[in-house]
Order: C-alpha cells, then structure tokens, then sequence
C-alpha cells in the first residue's frame, strides 16, 4: 500500500476476508480505516464468521463499506465492486469518462441527477 501510494496511483479497493496486517498486527481493513491517505478507499469484507463481535468491527473500526459471507454471489459481487469504484472516483473529483466502460452506469446516474 505504501508503494502504491508512493507512486501516486490509488488505493480504490480492497476486497479481503479478516487478514492481519503484516507489518502493523491489526486486522489489514481496520488499518487502512485509520489511514488518512487512503480515507476514500472502499473496503468489502468476506468471511465466514458472521458473529455478531465480527459485524461490529467491519461497521465501526474497520468501516467496511460490503460485508459478504463465504459463499458470496459472482454477480452480485461484481456489481457491487463496480458501484463502489463508481463512488470512489466521483468522491475523488475524478473525470468518470475514461473509467466509464468499467464503472456503474445506474451509480453515474444517480450522481449527475443530483449535481442537476
């Protein structure tokens, strides 16, 4: 993450399930969470713990943006990750056209609607 914020590119999206941060022993989502560069960084988290302790941290502390179960949905899936780098790019203020192909037209949609 370091190396990609060096580098200037963007960190749009991460799609884990409860990993450990190698070099910060928190959990990886709650410690982008914390990071400032990375504050519109859309995070999904997929796991097959689904207690109650689990939720709480990927709503509050990690501030997940999806929460899936293991046996997640292809499709469903997709379409979400493209809905949330829709959102990524307008919070961003980035021109949308070049992405356009790749992004959510109903979340483009919404969005323009709005700015109407």
């Amino acid at each position: 993450m370091d190396e990609i914020d060096r580098q200037g590119d963007f960190l749009v999206l991460i799609v884990s399930g409860i990993t450990q941060c190698a070099s910060c022993d928190v959990p990886l989502l709650e410690y982008i969470a914390e990071d400032i560069r990375f504050i519109h960084t859309k995070r999904i988290l997929i796991s097959n713990d689904t207690s109650k302790e689990v939720f709480i941290n990927a709503i509050n502390i990690a501030h997940v943006n999806r929460f899936y179960e293991q046996d997640w949905d292809e499709g469903m899936l997709l379409k979400q990750v493209r809905v949330l780098v829709t959102k990524y790019i307008f919070a961003k203020g980035l021109e949308y056209e070049k992405y356009q192909a790749h992004l959510d037209s109903e979340t483009i949609l919404k969005r323009m609607r709005r700015t109407v």
